[in-house]
């Protein structure tokens, strides 16, 4: 009976030993779920600091795309404008194109008209020596016409005087031709009035 008893103390200090192990180790693991608890309460602390930062960075990243958006409309409209800066620029390049060979066209006329005008100075230069040349046989002409003239009024002067004596002459010649005439008219008429009577 005591041997008995003895090795139920013996199983129960056993028990007893194995129950404190067991104490101890449920204490450590206490512990160790406290410690776990602390760090999932950091953990969760920090990630509602993360949530709340991933919120900005949302918010962030939407202003961005926001922004991104109109600053890809902004640049479609600045493609376009410079598309039509672009046509505006090839028909500025064609309209200059257009006015150099126009104004090619107004130099080669240019030249020749200068070459024209150097052609009508030329013969205007000549005209004018002639023209010089007529005017001094013109006043050589006068001169002459003014001496003719003189020459003419003195020689018209001699021929009144020499015909007044000529015209003397004549009308006494047509006087007595006249005369003689009219004697042998009146003959006529005589003898014709002598045959009518007949």
């Amino acid at each position: 009976m005591e041997d008995t008893l003895k090795q139920i103390l013996s199983e129960l200090q056993r028990v007893n030993n194995r129950l404190g192990g067991l104490e101890n180790g449920q204490k450590q693991l206490s512990e160790r779920l406290d410690g776990l608890e602390n760090g999932q309460k950091q953990l969760s602390e920090r990630l509602d600091g993360l949530e709340n930062g991933q919120k900005q960075l949302s918010e962030r990243l939407d202003g961005l795309e926001n922004g991104q958006k109109q600053l890809s409309e902004r640049l479609d409209g600045l493609e376009n404008g410079q598309k039509q800066l672009s046509e505006r620029l090839d028909g500025l390049e064609n309209g200059q194109k257009q006015l150099s060979e126009r104004l090619d066209g107004l130099e080669n006329g240019q030249k020749q008209l200068s070459e024209r005008l150097d052609g009508l100075e030329n013969g205007q230069k000549q005209l004018s020596e002639r023209l010089n040349s007529l005017e001094q046989g013109q006043k050589e002409i006068r001169f002459e016409l003014v001496e003719l003239k003189k020459g003419q009024e003195q020689l018209q002067k001699n021929l009144i005087d020499s015909l007044g004596a000529y015209t003397e002459k004549i009308v006494e010649y047509v006087d007595d031709k006249t005369s003689a005439l009219n004697k042998r008219v009146y003959a006529v008429e005589t003898d014709i009035q002598r045959i009518l009577r007949l």
